[in-house]
């Protein structure tokens, strides 16, 4: 009766075994072929170009108010067209840290689109090696997308990379790094030298 109890298990159990771990597998490569689509199709929406570095001016302006209120997805500037602004403008904390861009420009005001926005995603390299990864807005933006080869370390400086905007631009810091044994790439929080809800100009 054991015996036969054992055969049992070897003829049916394996099987099941076998069948739901294949399942587990294919759903595994299934995650991973979407993510890795998802962040192509990232990379070449904002392919790197490798013309020569633009000099670029610089406008200084106020925070007016920020959209919806303290938020700080959207801010309002006190500048606009009359003072040469255009929609897609990068936007900046310092002349050093990136911000976002203007989404709206009217005659004397603008309205500001930022990293903290959850609709936010452009590439990003991180540190001295450039480890590739995708800026993910929100109230805590993260960075994901990154390599299980890639090795961040927390206090990497981490910097714009899209061909929108100036190159190399800081965005902020790696404050931890998150590697789940069953994800196909790591992620990464972020800390910034700023508090978005204090910008005032």
């Amino acid at each position: 009766a054991i015996l036969e109890r054992a055969a049992d298990f070897r003829s049916g159990g394996w099987a099941r075994a076998l069948s739901q771990a294949n399942l587990a597998n294919e759903a595994l490569r299934s995650e991973v072929s979407r993510l890795t689509a998802e962040l192509a199709a990232v990379q070449k929406q904002n392919e790197i170009k490798t013309a020569a570095p633009r000099p670029y001016r610089y406008f200084l302006a106020g925070v007016f108010s920020q959209y919806p209120f303290n938020t700080g997805h959207r801010l309002i500037i006190d500048a606009g067209s009359a003072d040469g602004l255009k929609p897609g403008m990068p936007v900046l904390v310092t002349r050093e840290i990136f911000l976002g861009r203007l989404l709206k420009v009217g005659a004397q005001t603008s309205e500001v689109i930022t990293i903290f926005d959850p609709s936010w995603q452009e590439p990003v390299r991180i540190g001295d090696k450039d480890i590739e990864g995708v800026l993910k807005g929100g109230r805590e933006p993260q960075i994901d997308f990154i390599s299980k080869d890639g090795n961040p370390a927390v206090g990497d400086l981490v910097k714009n990379f899209s061909s929108q905007y100036p190159l190399r631009l800081s965005i902020g810091e790696i404050s931890e790094v998150v590697d789940e044994a069953n994800a196909p790439f790591k992620k990464a929080g972020l800390s910034f030298s700023y508090q978005v809800n204090f910008l005032r100009n």
